[in-house]
């Protein structure tokens, strides 16, 4: 029960599931990932469902300076791995051609019309993440192959609703990318902050300025490093 308990422990699957740059092929990359920054961190801890999938997760892409840098702190040799990022990456490699977005804003439509999407697929506002993963499902042709599957409803529902989509996909031939706002940079809808403030580690300031809506995000972000710095010192003193 110890071992198991230590297996789904946050260090852990940080440690064992993190994925770095240019170390691997996103190509061979499948089943369900997340895109894991600070405010991850607080609802891995408040938020059962939200737990559940990321311990279900194959790939966690480190999203975060002060996440990577704390992690360090306690040795788990991690690399930060930010969501633009990703996706600029899946794109140089031709890897969304025939990827399938869902959810997200009305300009998603025009990654479809300028070839770089296959699909996106609209959502309608809801709450409920069964009825908005059976939306989606209902408007997937299944029996195509989609290799990677985007999905945008923002943290944490866009996960709950990945995890209910995946049950009615081969995990093993179909990649799931939670990626938030991620998307909206692509698109002109988000300004991402300059180089300057991402070596900075602090790419969240700007953006702050611009969207004071994102004042909450960051105060769970603060409540969540929190609770990862306990956690790995727990870890460390009492090996748990």
């Amino acid at each position: 029960m110890q071992q198991q308990k230590k297996k789904e422990s946050l260090s852990f699957l940080i440690k064992s599931r993190s994925v770095k740059r240019n170390s691997v092929k996103l190509s061979e990359l499948k089943g369900y990932s997340v895109i894991f920054n600070t405010e991850s961190i607080y609802y891995f801890f408040l938020n059962s469902s939200y737990r559940e999938y990321v311990r279900n997760c194959s790939h966690i892409f480190i999203d975060g300076a002060a996440l990577s840098l704390i992690a360090k702190m306690f040795s788990l040799d991690v690399e930060r791995y930010h969501g633009p990022d990703l996706l600029e990456d899946l794109e140089k490699e031709g890897l969304l051609d025939d990827a399938v977005l869902v959810g997200g804003r009305s300009e998603n439509k025009k990654l479809v019309e300028n070839n770089i999407l296959k699909l996106w697929i609209n959502l309608p506002f809801l709450q409920n993440p069964q009825d908005l993963a059976e939306t989606a499902l209902n408007k997937i042709n299944k029996r195509e192959s989609i290799p990677i599957l985007l999905i945008s409803l923002g943290l944490p529902k866009q996960e709950m609703v990945t995890l209910l989509m995946g049950k009615e996909f081969d995990l093993d031939e179909t990649l799931f990318i939670p990626l938030g706002a991620a998307i909206d940079f692509r698109t002109g809808i988000a300004m991402r902050s300059s180089k300057t403030w991402r070596r900075l580690g602090l790419e969240w300031l700007p953006r702050l300025i611009r969207e004071p809506r994102m004042f909450r995000r960051n105060i769970n972000s603060l409540i969540g490093i929190t609770f990862f710095f306990l956690h790995l010192l727990h870890k460390k003193f009492f090996n748990f």
